[in-house]
């Protein structure tokens, strides 16, 4: 998948190379992602991966407040990887 922003023309993407607190940002070229169905027992939602890797979207810290950091982080069965 291309998770691209209707309103800015970018695209969901990182900062750096894959990796456990790899910043996740808008960039301007195409970055491919995995999206799959939880795999985390009584948390609906899918987990976003990028491409081929064992990592996912992470809310920093499980922190659910406004501006909290999104970064990537080796999957595991935490629920603050799963959207």
């Amino acid at each position: 998948w291309f998770i691209k922003s209707s309103r800015t023309g970018q695209y969901l993407g990182i900062e750096g190379n894959v990796g456990s607190g790899t910043r996740v940002v808008a960039v301007p070229s195409p970055f491919k992602w995995d999206v799959r169905d939880s795999n985390v027992e009584h948390a609906k939602g899918i987990r976003i991966s990028p491409h081929g890797t064992n990592f996912s979207l992470d809310l920093h810290a499980g922190s659910s407040a406004s501006h909290t950091k999104i970064q990537l982080w080796e999957s595991w069965a935490g629920t603050m990887q799963i959207w």
